[in-house]
């Protein structure tokens, strides 16, 4: 369920030199840290979809739609956000599955190595600088800035019932239906930040 097989962290401080040509050069460029975390991933499996055939009912278990073979799991790239409209578009193909008949089990595995959900690069960055003042007065500040590249990430698709009926509004928003991706929100914040001071005496 949790299964990532590619992940990529990469983490990195850097402390700016000492300057010594003069005072105002040593003051304003001296002593600064600069760091970060980038992690990139593959995407986490999305489960294959339970069986609608009441299976459950009769022994308290149930089963899964079976994979179509050749037929594409997706109807678009869930890792472009840029081509996808999620107002309007279905992202996952339903004719990918077919339920499996009544009183039968499915033969789907419950998650595959290539239906996943998209990657989501996450990359932070911060900077700060410590300020003596005197022996017993220091200052300080620093600042932690969140996907530092603004990237969109949208929620995931709709993936419970490929024979889910696909529902549009009279606005032409698509509010239901296998592969629908909810617009109310993102998957992760826009960018953004935070910067702190303090004085220590």
């Amino acid at each position: 369920m949790n299964d990532q097989p590619q992940v990529l962290v990469i983490g990195f401080n850097y402390d700016t030199p000492k300057w010594n040509k003069n005072w105002a050069t040593k003051a304003i460029l001296s002593g600064w840290t600069f760091g970060g975390i980038l992690r990139y991933s593959s995407g986490f499996p999305i489960a294959s979809p339970g069986s609608q055939n009441a299976l459950a009912s009769l022994l308290f278990r149930g089963t899964r739609f079976n994979r179509v073979p050749g037929e594409p799991l997706y109807l678009k790239d869930l890792n472009n956000a840029k081509s996808i409209d999620p107002f309007k578009d279905l992202t996952l193909n339903p004719k990918a599955w077919v339920d499996a008949g009544p009183g039968q089990w499915g033969t789907s595995a419950d998650y595959y190595n290539d239906y996943r959900t998209a990657r989501r690069p996450d990359e932070q960055l911060s900077f700060g600088r410590m300020f003596r003042v005197k022996e017993r007065y220091v200052f300080s500040v620093r600042g932690e800035f969140f996907n530092v590249f603004n990237r969109t990430y949208l929620n995931n698709p709709d993936s419970g019932n490929p024979a889910a009926t696909t529902n549009i509004n009279a606005a032409g928003v698509v509010t239901a239906g296998f592969g629908r991706i909810n617009p109310a929100s993102t998957f992760n914040p826009p960018r953004n930040g935070q910067v702190v001071a303090r004085f220590q005496f």
